[in-house]
């Protein structure tokens, strides 16, 4: 990557095709955006928020202009841009607390067919466990029982594994201080962005159609791509 301007974004990989900012990769531009997953990082070990942001940085040769978020991305991606003095672009921005968690705990027992009342754990974390450690077996036969289906159930469970880690950092976070340009963009009014943001105010809201999948509109994406220029292609 080049010492330019770059332009970091935040996404889910394989979550849905809308969490995607791969529309950016332009040839003039190519060398300046950075896409990352942030669960990647979370399969090792869990990070916090503020270790999490300096990590992402150390990513890139030069510090961000602009930094994009998507959904449960935005706290990590606000630290991230007040960190580094970049502008911050926040797409159908989540706020991760206890009813998220509960939520997505509720999906994960849904898809490894374990019912919630019987599992045991004293923590969210080990909630989680409990859950992926009562289905590894029955999932592995599935698909076939052997050494190969086992790693295919292990590497699945650790992006599992991942999620949780992740949300547990994003949960309830400390509203972060960017200085840069804010731009937050939703199909809805953003849940609670004072948790968030220390001054939501300073954000311009721009309203999307509800009810649609926001990144793939073609309005939001001539916006994102505006300010994806104009901070790929400004010096600092």
């Amino acid at each position: 990557m080049s010492d330019g301007p770059v332009v970091l974004a935040l996404e889910f990989y394989a979550v849905r095709k809308t969490a995607d900012f791969g529309f950016l990769r332009e040839p003039e531009h190519a060398d300046r955006l950075l896409r990352l997953d942030p669960l990647d990082d979370h399969v090792a070990e869990g990070l916090s928020v503020d270790r999490h942001s300096r990590l992402l940085l150390s990513r890139s040769h030069v510090p961000p202009s602009l930094v994009l978020a998507y959904c449960g991305t935005a706290a990590l991606a606000a630290h991230t841009a007040a960190r580094c003095g970049a502008a911050l672009v926040l797409v159908d921005p989540d706020v991760v607390d206890a009813e998220i968690m509960h939520r997505d705990f509720l999906q994960l027992c849904a898809t490894m067919n374990v019912d919630p009342a019987t599992v045991d754990g004293t923590g969210r974390l080990a909630r989680w466990e409990a859950v992926l450690t009562a289905a590894r077996d029955r999932v592995a036969t599935e698909y076939g029982g052997d050494e190969e289906a086992y790693e295919m159930v292990d590497d699945l469970f650790a992006r599992y594994r991942a999620w949780a880690w992740f949300l547990e950092a994003a949960r309830d976070p400390v509203p972060a201080d960017p200085d840069g340009e804010i731009t937050v963009i939703s199909g809805r009014p953003p849940r609670n962005l004072g948790a968030l943001l220390a001054r939501p105010a300073r954000a311009t809201f721009h309203q999307a159609a509800p009810d649609a999948d926001t990144l793939s509109l073609p309005d939001v994406r001539d916006l994102v791509r505006r300010l994806f220029h104009q901070a790929a292609g400004a010096g600092r």
